[in-house]
């Protein structure tokens, strides 16, 4: 017969008293049987008729304790019916419900801060800055001419079916995992083994099989597509004139050709 946790340990320790009590006094009341019989008197309250009628009363009870005791052992919680919906603990939906907000702040988060950071410009790469310049002949300095930076490379992007696919298998994972997570907790707070329902340990073998097909179809689907092959675009070379020094300007160095005359004399 099925019992509750409660019910069963209640059980339990009533079963492990009688047979406590009970084989005390079998044993007291044997040997003081097999004392009379061999002329020693020991203080019994009984005449002699009396012991076997009283050791066969308490070697029943001892007996029905042990089989109650080995019942009660492996007996379990009720069985649960498979087509009836799964009520879920409250302390365990609220755990989910707060660790799905927590995704969807982290995610919210993320987004905003992508947002921001492709508003500011601060995704450029370090190559695109326009290279010092120092001072020639301590007087002369050429002016940096502005370079052109190429467009920010495209992303790879997923389908809007894939990347729900994608999202729905990711998010199964997580609910699987927080579920396998709080059902060993709960597992972990019974000081035996044998006091864990067998319910829990089928949840456990389930939600585990779950997580393990779900993490299959989150293999199985397909990468992004490549992205195309991109040429770097270089700017076109620009000449000043200072003086009788003329500067062809490039972004990484700069050429100077000089002509010098001597004053006529």
């Amino acid at each position: 017969m099925p019992f509750l946790p409660e019910q069963r340990t209640a059980l339990l320790i009533i079963a492990y008293l009688c047979t406590i009590v009970s084989g005390a006094a079998l044993a007291y009341f044997g040997a003081a049987w097999v004392a009379s019989a061999l002329g020693y008197a020991l203080p019994a309250p009984l005449p002699d008729d009396a012991f076997a009628p009283v050791l066969f009363a308490l070697g029943l009870v001892f007996a029905a304790s042990g089989w109650a005791i080995t019942r009660l052992r492996q007996a379990t919680t009720p069985p649960r019916d498979p087509s009836a919906p799964r009520a879920i603990a409250p302390d365990l939906r609220a755990k989910l419900l707060e660790a799905q907000m927590q995704r969807i702040t982290n995610r919210l988060r993320d987004t905003l801060g992508e947002q921001a950071r492709l508003e500011l410009g601060l995704t450029t790469s370090p190559a695109s800055v326009a290279p010092r310049w120092r001072r020639h002949f301590g007087t002369e300095q050429a002016t940096p001419q502005p370079l052109t930076l190429a467009p920010p490379a495209p992303t790879p992007t997923l389908t809007p079916q894939q990347q729900a696919e994608a999202e729905s298998l990711q998010r199964q994972m997580h609910e699987s995992e927080e579920s396998l997570r709080l059902i060993r907790e709960r597992k972990a707070a019974f000081a035996s083994p044998t006091d864990i329902p067998l319910q829990w340990d089928k949840d456990e073998r389930a939600q585990e099989a779950r997580l393990a097909e779900v993490r299959e179809q989150f293999a199985r689907q397909p990468p992004p597509p490549p992205l195309p092959p991109m040429k770097p675009r270089s700017p076109a070379p620009s000449t000043s004139t200072t003086g009788n020094c003329s500067y062809w300007v490039r972004p990484v160095r700069a050429k100077r050709r000089c002509s010098w005359s001597l004053p006529a004399t």
